[in-house]
This record gives structure tokens, C-alpha cells and sequence, in this order.
């Protein structure tokens, strides 16, 4: 978490940067070609990042396994980039800028199929893992940064080339630390993933279009902020970023272990629930001091981030349990749903209105997590 946190506080540092030098409209281009990026690569792990978590740290025939998983990875980005190159001319302001932030993140891209920290967290090596994820944030923010102050004209093609390095150093770093080179070549899968990496994927694909609708829907209903919504997302995302380094500990140590009983689990999530309320109420004042006119907008997305907080937590625990379906379904449901129902009324509905239906969502996954979490007993172990 240290790592994560760390990492994310160059990357934040790096972004508010940007704005100081290339300016706000500047940076909305920016910043949604690179987002644009990071869905790509969030869409393209076919839920296998996190299903690996839990393989790699019960198997010891992981790497076929692995292999034939970096092969639908490929497919995955492949197919996740032209949405994403789709939704940009669709929805982007400046359509050009942030395309060329995608173009040079192709490297990054292929290099993200291959990512190896499922792989080094799910066999123990925690702190080589954590040494990648934070040099991955370092180098990106020092190449963004360098090229954008030297050649201030070439801008998304320092961000291009700056996240494509980031995550290529992850796989050298991963080689470096001992894993076979088989690890980087991927074969051609004979089936479809695991039904439990697709659930995965689903809900991949559902959260991200839902999370990443919010700049677009902004962008339709009051432009003037588009700006600071995209910068506060960031920090939520880097901080959810931060907290959801649990996961990366929690799912193969449950998983090797088979018997961590929920009552030792509720600790924890109490402890991570305090810590990103106290989070939120930081943000909700420092927010309601830039934007006064949007006191109760501030509040609702807080609240709805610290519910997510919970959630990802809760639903990693009920992951290792092989315990995740019944919430998978109704989040397959409820999301999308909430997704149509966003874009369709974003012309329509206030900002507040939106936001308000976000809170619904969020808080009726976590009734069916509370239902899933109480029928856990002491002995369940994954299947």
C-alpha cells in the first residue's frame, strides 16, 4: 500500500503539473486520452489479473494456465482499444490530442498483456511487486513531466511514451526477479477463460464504462467543470488505487490458507471503512471550498467512493471464498442499467440527480454483499 501510495502521489503531483504548464483545456484532452489508456488496460485483463492473484498462489501448473490467459489478454486490448478509440471521437472534446495520447500508448499496451505483479504477488514475492508498482508511477511521471516542459508542443506524445514505459519496466522488473521467460509468451487459448475470470471481465467491463461515463456525462451537463472532475476523479482513483493494494494481499493469502473465518475479516474492513471516511471528509471540505454552488454534488460522490472503498474490499474477501457469484449477477444487472440510464438522461438531469442514482447503485450491491458475506461459514474454501 505503501508502494501504491507513493506512486500515486508522483502521478497526482505529475498531473497537477500539467495543468500549471499546459493549462486546463489543455490538460482535459490530455487527460482523457490517458484515461482512455488505462481503460484499455483495465478492460483488456479479462478479469485474469485478479483471478491469477488466487491461481498462482494454490497452483503449481499456474504457467500454462498463464499463457494461454496473456492470449486472451491480447485479444482483450486489441478489442478494448477500438472501443475506447470509438468513444474518444465520439465524446472528446479535442479528438485529436487525446488520440495521440492512445497511439503512443500501444507499447504500454502489448506490455500490460504480460503484466506480471498477479503473478509476483500471488507467489509471495510482495515486495518486488511493490518495488515495480512504484517505479512504474516514478518513470511516468518523470518522462511526462521532462517531455512536456521540453517540448510542450509534443505533449500527448509524452504522455503516450511515458505511461507505454511505465509498464514496461513492470515486466522487466518481473523477469528480473526470476520468473520464466515463458511468462511473456502467449499462446493461444483453447477455450474461453475460467467462468470465474469472465465474471471478472464482466464486471470489469460494467465498472469501468460505469466509472468513466462520469467525465462524459459532466462534459454534457456542465462543461465549465469538466476540468475538476477530472482531476477529482484522479484523486479518488488513486486513493481507491492505494486501498485496493489490500486486495493484492488478501486474495492469495485466504486462498493458500483456505480458513481465515469472516468474524476476523470484519476488523479490517471496519479499520479500511474509518480510513477512507476520514479521506472523504478531507476531500468533501477542500471540494466544497473550490466549488460552493456544489455543496451537495461533493457530498453524494463521497459518499458513493466511500462505499466502493467497503465493496472492493468485501467483494475480494468473498472472491477468495469462491463466494462472489450472487453479487457478480446483480452487479451485471444494476450497473449497466444505471450506465444507459446516465448517458441517456445527461441532457436531462442535473448533476446532483446523476450522482444520486450512482449512491442507489452502490448501496444496493452492498445489501446483496452483506447477504453474501453473512452465509459464509468458518470452513468455506475455494472450489
Amino acid at each position: 500500500m505503501g508502494a501504491q501510495g507513493l506512486g500515486q502521489a508522483c502521478n497526482f503531483a505529475c498531473q497537477l503539473t500539467l495543468i500549471a504548464l499546459l493549462g486546463k483545456e489543455a490538460f482535459v484532452s490530455l487527460g482523457l486520452g490517458l484515461m482512455a489508456a488505462n481503460s484499455v488496460v483495465f478492460l483488456g485483463e479479462i478479469g485474469l489479473g485478479t483471478y491469477f492473484l488466487r491461481e498462482s498462489a494454490t497452483r503449481d501448473d499456474w504457467l500454462p494456465r498463464w499463457q494461454m490467459a496473456t492470449g486472451s489478454r491480447l485479444v482483450g486490448v486489441l478489442i478494448a482499444f477500438v472501443l475506447a478509440w470509438v468513444a474518444i471521437a465520439w465524446a472528446a472534446p479535442a479528438p485529436t490530442t487525446a488520440h495521440s495520447v492512445l497511439l503512443w500508448s500501444i507499447p504500454g499496451l502489448l506490455a500490460s498483456v504480460v503484466n506480471p505483479l498477479p503473478i509476483l504477488f500471488g507467489l509471495g514475492h510482495i515486495r518486488t511487486a511493490s518495488f515495480a508498482l512504484f517505479s512504474r508511477f516514478v518513470l511516468q511521471s518523470l518522462l511526462c513531466l521532462l517531455i512536456a516542459a521540453v517540448f510542450p508542443l509534443h505533449s500527448a506524445m509524452g504522455i503516450g511514451l511515458a505511461f507505454s514505459a511505465g509498464l514496461i519496466l513492470q515486466v522487466i522488473i518481473g523477469q528480473w526477479a526470476g520468473l520464466p521467460p515463458a511468462t511473456l509468451c502467449p499462446r493461444r487459448p483453447r477455450s474461453l477463460p475460467p467462468p470465474a475470470a469472465m465474471r471478472l471481465w464482466a464486471l470489469s467491463l460494467v465498472g469501468t464504462l460505469h466509472d468513466r461515463s462520469l467525465p462524459f456525462i459532466v462534459s454534457t451537463i456542465r462543461p465549465d467543470l469538466l476540468a475538476v472532475v477530472l482531476l477529482g476523479v484522479q484523486v479518488l482513483q488513486t486513493l481507491s488505487g492505494i486501498l485496493s493494494q489490500l486486495d493484492r494481499l488478501l486474495i492469495p493469502a485466504t486462498a493458500r490458507t483456505g480458513d481465515m473465518p469472516p468474524a476476523a475479516f470484519v476488523p479490517l474492513l471496519l479499520k479500511l471503512l474509518v480510513l477512507s471516511g476520514t479521506i472523504a471528509l478531507v476531500i468533501m471540505v477542500t471540494a466544497i471550498v473550490w466549488l460552493p454552488d456544489h455543496r451537495a454534488a461533493v457530498v453524494i460522490f463521497a459518499c458513493e467512493w466511500v462505499f466502493g472503498v467497503g465493496e472492493g474490499a468485501v467483494f475480494a474477501f468473498l472472491f477468495a471464498r469462491a463466494a462472489e457469484r450472487p453479487v457478480t449477477h446483480l452487479m451485471l444487472v444494476v450497473v449497466p442499467l444505471s450506465t444507459i440510464v446516465q448517458v441517456s438522461l445527461s441532457g436531462v438531469l442535473p448533476l446532483e440527480a446523476m450522482l444520486t442514482l450512482r449512491l442507489l447503485v452502490v448501496t444496493l450491491v452492498a445489501l446483496q454483499m452483506r447477504r453474501s458475506f453473512r452465509a459464509l461459514t468458518p470452513s468455506s474454501a475455494p472450489a
